[in-house]
C-alpha cells in the first residue's frame, strides 16, 4: 500500500511510504496507517483529512477505512482522491472523441477474439517468445534479471489511474504477435462470420 502523508508545519513536509499489508481489509489498512503515524511521531488527533478512491474498503460508510479513522479523530474529514477523479474525468472526456472511442473499442474487440480461445492465447505466447528470441539473436535486446518479461493482454478499466495506458502499451509491444495470431485465426476460420471477427 502506498501512503502519502502531508504534514503541515513551518517547513511543510511530505512523507511517502510503501507498506506491506497482509490483506486489503479496512482493519489491516488502518493498522498500517497507525504504524506510519507512530513511526513519524505524528498524532492521529492532528489528522485533518484523508483521501481515497471509491473502493468499498476505503470509502465504505459502515466499515471503510475512512470511518475507522474518523472514529479515532473526528476532524479527519474524507474526500475523494483527486487522481482518481482526474482518471474518471479523462475517461469521460476521451469518450467524446470518436477516434479515441474507436481505438478503445478496437482494442477491446481484439481482446474478445483472442481471449475466447485458449488456442489463440497459446499462439500469442508462442509468437511472443519467438519474437523475443529473434531480437535476442540479433543483439537488439539485452538479457538480465527482470528483462523481457512475458506480456499479457489486459482490459482497460475506467477506475484505475493508468488503466488505459498498460493495455495499449502491451498491444503496441505485442502488435506483431497479435497480427500473427489474427492472421492464423482468419486462415483457420471455417465460416465467413469467423473470418469477419
Amino acid at each position: 500500500m502506498a501512503i502519502v502523508l502531508r504534514y503541515v508545519d513551518r517547513k511543510g513536509k511530505v512523507f511517502i511510504e510503501l507498506v506491506h499489508v497482509p490483506d486489503t481489509s479496512a482493519l489491516s489498512l488502518k493498522k498500517a496507517n497507525f504504524y506510519i503515524l507512530a513511526h513519524y511521531s505524528l498524532s492521529l488527533s492532528s489528522v485533518r483529512g484523508q483521501c481515497y478512491d471509491e473502493a468499498r474498503n476505503m470509502q465504505g460508510d459502515i466499515n471503510g477505512l475512512k470511518i475507522l479513522i474518523k472514529q479515532e479523530s473526528e476532524l479527519a474529514h474524507s474526500i475523494h482522491c483527486f487522481a482518481h477523479q482526474l482518471q474518471l474525468t479523462l475517461v469521460v472526456v476521451s469518450k467524446i472523441c470518436v477516434q479515441v472511442e474507436e481505438l478503445v473499442l478496437l482494442v477491446s474487440n481484439i481482446l474478445n477474439v483472442l481471449e475466447a480461445s485458449f488456442k489463440c492465447m497459446d499462439e500469442l505466447l508462442e509468437s511472443q517468445q519467438e519474437k523475443i528470441q529473434e531480437t535476442l539473436d540479433m543483439g537488439e535486446l539485452e538479457t538480465g534479471r527482470g528483462s523481457n518479461q512475458e506480456l499479457g493482454l489486459i482490459r482497460a478499466g475506467d477506475t484505475r489511474w493508468g488503466a488505459y495506458y498498460k493495455p495499449f502499451e502491451n498491444c503496441i509491444l505485442l502488435f506483431d504477435s497479435i497480427i500473427d495470431v489474427l492472421n492464423t485465426f482468419v486462415e483457420n476460420a471455417n465460416t465467413l462470420d469467423g473470418r469477419a471477427k
